[in-house]
């Protein structure tokens, strides 16, 4: 298969350079071995490359353990980019930025900091957290204590009030 920028239509040695850039795009850690030496062979390569590293030790080690929900909610509101009504506005979806709170924008950190809605909830869940910076710092717990991460259950709540 070819890949063609619209604007190099019609240029010599375009479809041989397309062709050369799709085989080194696939060639990745791939030797030219004559086995590997094709598309087809480099792509098998390639794949077989990605499923012997996610067997490996400590793959995923980074991901966090977050429910789905958690971790959706709390990216709507860090990137400003979720159900909160300064957004949609922003995108033509709704007609008023205002939050239900009476605040005149409603924005991801309004909602998670200061929204009067969720006082209740943000008190006993985030403890005192007012800053994006002050939730991203890692809340150490002793060795084999399995208590229940209190900022995810916080960001759990607001994904189901959304």
């Amino acid at each position: 298969m070819c890949y063609h920028i619209r604007g190099h239509l019609g240029l010599d040695g375009n479809t041989i350079a397309d062709k050369l850039a799709e085989l080194h795009s696939h060639l990745g850690a791939v030797s030219l071995h004559p086995r590997t030496a094709t598309c087809e062979g480099i792509k098998a390569a390639s794949r077989a490359i990605r499923a012997k590293s996610r067997t490996q030790a400590g793959f995923g080690s980074r991901r966090t353990d977050w429910h789905r929900h958690a971790l959706s909610a709390y990216t709507w509101y860090r990137t400003e980019r979720g159900p909160q009504k300064a957004w949609l506005h922003q995108i033509r979806k709704t007609d008023n930025p205002a939050c239900p709170c009476g605040h005149p924008r409603q924005t991801g950190e309004h909602i998670v900091f200061q929204c009067s809605r969720h006082n209740l909830n943000r008190d006993r869940l985030l403890r005192g957290k007012r800053t994006w910076e002050d939730l991203d710092k890692p809340d150490w717990r002793k060795e084999g204590d399995d208590s229940y991460d209190a900022i995810e259950s916080f960001f759990d709540y607001l994904y189901f009030e959304s």
